[in-house]
C-alpha cells in the first residue's frame, strides 16, 4: 500500500495534478500526531527518540497540514530505517519569523546517528528510484521514491530542505516551510468587518 501511494503521489506531482489545501492547524497537535504515527517503528527498533520543541509564537497556522506531516513522516521513516538497533533519533520543531507580515516559517529537523550517506549520494538522494549502492543498505527495504516526494512537496510549499551527513556518523535533515499565521488572518478579518470599504 505504501508503494502504491508513493507511485500515485509522484505521478500526481509530475503531472501537475497535486494540489495543496489551505487550512488552519495546530503545530502542537501535528507534533503529537507524528509521535503517535512513528511510535511502533521506534519501539520495534529499540531507538531512543527525542522530541524538542523550540520557540513557537504562533501555534495555529494555515497551510496543508497533511502534506507537512507527510514530509516529516517520510524523513522520520528514513531515519528509522537507516539507524541501527538502539540508535538515537531526534526531532526538533521551532518557528522562525518570515519577511512578510502575517507569515512565519516552521523549521523541522530530524537527526540520527545511523549509517549516514556519502557526499556523492547526497547529490542524488532526491532523485526518483535512487538508493545508495552499498552492502550496508542492501538489506533495507525501500522504493527510492520517498525522498523525491519529500523534495517536491517542500518545493510546492515554497520551502527548502537541507542535508548534513557523514558515512558512519548519521544524518540531519532540516526542513523549512512557510505558513500563514491564523491569528493574523483573524485580525485582518475583524478589521475589515469593523471598517467596511469606503468607511473610516
Amino acid at each position: 500500500l505504501g508503494l502504491i501511494n508513493e507511485v500515485l503521489d509522484m505521478s500526481r506531482i509530475e503531472s501537475g495534478k497535486m494540489t495543496l489545501s489551505e487550512e488552519e492547524f495546530n503545530l502542537a497537535e501535528m507534533v503529537d500526531n507524528l509521535i503517535v504515527m512513528t511510535k511502533n517503528d521506534i519501539e520495534t527498533h529499540h531507538h531512543e527518540f527525542e522530541v524538542r520543541i523550540g520557540k513557537i509564537d504562533h501555534e495555529n497556522v494555515i497551510g496543508d497540514s497533511m502534506r507537512v506531516q507527510q514530509v516529516i513522516t517520510n524523513v522520520l521513516s528514513n531515519a528509522i530505517k537507516y539507524t541501527g538497533e538502539g540508535g538515537t533519533i531526534r526531532c526538533s520543531v521551532r518557528q522562525l519569523p518570515a519577511q512578510k507580515d502575517g507569515r512565519c516559517i516552521q523549521e523541522l529537523s530530524v537527526s540520527d546517528n545511523g549509517i549516514g550517506m556519502s557526499e556523492e549520494f547526497q547529490k542524488h538522494i532526491f532523485e526518483s528510484f535512487t538508493r545508495e549502492r552499498s552492502s550496508t543498505v542492501s538489506g533495507v527495504e525501500g522504493t527510492g521514491l520517498g525522498m523525491g516526494i519529500v523534495k517536491k512537496l517542500v518545493e510546492m510549499m515554497h520551502g527548502e530542505i537541507k542535508i548534513h551527513s557523514r558515512v558512519g556518523e548519521g544524518s540531519t535533515f532540516t526542513i523549512r516551510i512557510p505558513c500563514r499565521i491564523a491569528a493574523f488572518e483573524d485580525t485582518q478579518t475583524k478589521r475589515a468587518q469593523a471598517h467596511p470599504k469606503g468607511k473610516p
